[in-house]
């Protein structure tokens, strides 16, 4: 189990008091009101799949994290505090300019800030000019966004990096777009990866040429 500060601890709480009241808000939409209405939830990675991020990081001594997709920073406060821990630093991108404002004030109330550079910007857009050698890339942005993301990645990433993407399972209608993802890791060729039954479904891939 993650030993948290208590200003940490108080957010995570805070986060999951909200993912509760969501759920049971999300259980009164159809299909299509739910997808309308996306971006006002938390969608996050849930507490299974944070703490294993938080423990890649650990393992794999990360200090160069790359987000793709802040969203409201339930994940982020994870990935953050692994970093205090590897004397490194967390980039994480959202388009939404509430969402990232949201983010980063839970963050200063954690006292993580900083160990978070945040980018509110367009991920395609801010990647294409982006050339850090990311040791770790949490990936869990709209699906459609994967691969065009990493083919931007994939030549700057040093060898021994890591990515985990979330949502490779479920949700269904993602089914697409997370095959076509995994298709284009494996076909690389530059990587070895493995899809976890975590979650939402991680795929953890790691670049090995």
């Amino acid at each position: 189990m993650t030993a948290f500060t208590p200003q940490i601890q108080s957010v995570l709480e805070h986060y999951e008091l909200r993912m509760l009241e969501e759920q049971f808000r999300m259980q009164q939409l159809s299909p299509e009101e739910g997808m309308a209405k996306r971006d006002d939830f938390l969608l996050p990675v849930g507490k299974a799949g944070a703490e294993f991020i938080h423990s890649m990081i650990l393992a794999a001594n990360a200090q160069k994290v790359l987000e793709i997709g802040t969203s409201y920073g339930y994940s982020t406060l994870w990935l953050a505090d692994a970093v205090t821990h590897t004397n490194g630093k967390v980039t994480t991108i959202e388009i939404n300019v509430e969402k990232s404002n949201y983010a980063e004030h839970q963050m200063q109330k954690a006292q993580l800030s900083d160990y978070i550079d945040f980018v509110c910007s367009d991920v395609l857009q801010y990647l294409t000019t982006d050339h850090q050698p990311y040791d770790l890339v949490f990936i869990d942005v709209w699906k459609e966004l994967y691969v065009p993301s990493i083919k931007l990645l994939i030549d700057q990433l040093p060898v021994g990096a890591y990515i985990i993407a979330d949502n490779i399972i479920h949700p269904s209608h993602h089914k697409e777009d997370a095959e076509a993802y995994r298709e284009y890791i494996h076909s690389t060729q530059q990587f070895e990866s493995v899809l976890l039954p975590i979650g939402s479904g991680l795929e953890v891939s790691r670049k090995i040429k």
